[in-house]
């Protein structure tokens, strides 16, 4: 008995029967339970990791180069060049986008840190300029070795448009309002010839494939976000570092509203929606400058606030539109644009520099 693992009390039944099968009934509240468990990946389990790659790879990024010691160079050039030479080797073996686009987001990140210590001086132009031209010559580099496009031609816009308004910024000694204005000059004048610099960029034939089409209009995406980020970013430096509120706010609102009504010329989902975004940033940055400056006129900035942002609910109502009111926008769209250059020569101090010669 103790060889078939049988002990004193043991209770033994002798049948010829088998016995049943256990079967689970179909009110078993654990079956019930676990069948309700959905099956896979959820798709938030597949963005985390690379958003946590990108939000920590930035943030040593960030503080690599807030550190200010040019001795650190080193460090963050491996970490450069790890990320960008990680991120071409993966997409030629895998090409997993979700890993080849955080990797070289790092790599970017670190070549601009790079840049910025590179450079001894005290001021921030200098080392603003070789950032963003570091930064550029890594998009264009990891632009050419994937397939990345919309992302990788958005920074290298932002940077590209960076590295101008710096250069000019290092020579004649601008102010950062000015750089602030002069940067949204120019991504203004970037988005508007989008359309054709993306035809350009993408060398599109008059006969051209359906995959060299979406080849443009991907270029063109990139373009678009890119620039309408700078444009935002030069209005938000022109909010922050402007003394006058009157001529931050109105700066500001004008740039916001250009870009509001450039959503009109895309049909792209995501080009509406980053213009649209850039839009709400210039404006919110506005107000929270203008509330910064002029405290005593809080509860009305607080009241324009929520009116804008309620206006903005009426796209989800889809108004039947006129063909007076699509006119009437297209003349305010016109008369914004005019106003943006004499605006940003009121905020760089142009006309009083003329005033005072």
């Amino acid at each position: 008995m103790y060889d078939n693992d049988v002990h004193h009390g043991e209770v033994l039944l002798l049948t010829a029967t088998e016995p049943p099968i256990a079967k689970r009934v179909a009110c078993d509240p654990c079956l019930a339970v676990a069948s309700g468990v959905p099956r896979g990946d959820a798709p938030v389990l597949r963005v985390l990791p690379a958003v946590c790659c990108v939000v920590l790879g930035g943030l040593g990024a960030l503080v690599l180069a807030w550190s200010g010691t040019r001795s650190h160079v080193l460090v963050g050039l491996c970490l450069a060049v790890a990320g960008a030479g990680g991120a071409i080797v993966h997409w030629r073996v895998r090409g997993d986008p979700l890993i080849c686009v955080p990797l070289s987001l790092v790599g970017i990140l670190y070549a601009g840190a790079v840049g910025f210590l590179s450079v001894p001086s005290e001021t921030a132009a200098p080392r603003l300029l070789l950032a963003s031209a570091a930064v550029f010559f890594v998009a264009i580099l990891l632009l050419q070795s994937t397939s990345s496009t919309t992302y990788l031609t958005a920074i290298a816009t932002v940077s590209a448009l960076t590295t101008a308004v710096t250069g000019i910024a290092a020579t004649w000694r601008l102010e950062f309002t000015a750089c602030g204005a002069g940067l949204v000059i120019f991504s203004l004048a970037i988005l508007g010839m989008a359309p054709k610099l993306s035809m350009i960029l993408s060398r599109t034939p008059v006969d051209s494939a359906a995959h060299v089409t979406q080849e443009c209009h991907l270029t063109l995406t990139g373009l678009v976000v890119g620039s309408a980020v700078a444009a935002a970013l030069g209005a938000a430096s022109v909010a922050v570092g402007e003394g006058s509120a009157l001529c931050g706010t109105t700066f500001t609102g004008v740039v916001a509203l250009v870009l509001l009504l450039r959503m009109r010329t895309h049909v792209d989902p995501t080009r509406r929606a980053w213009l649209a975004a850039a839009a709400m940033l210039t404006a919110a940055t506005g107000f929270a400058a203008t509330a910064f400056s002029v405290p005593d006129h809080v509860p009305v900035i607080s009241a324009l606030a929520t009116i804008s942002g309620a206006a903005t609910l009426t796209y989800l109502a889809g108004p039947t539109v006129s063909p007076i009111v699509v006119r009437t926008v297209e003349v305010i769209e016109y008369i914004a644009l005019a106003a943006v250059v004499p605006l940003a020569c009121w905020v760089a101090g142009v006309f009083g520099l003329a005033g005072g010669i």
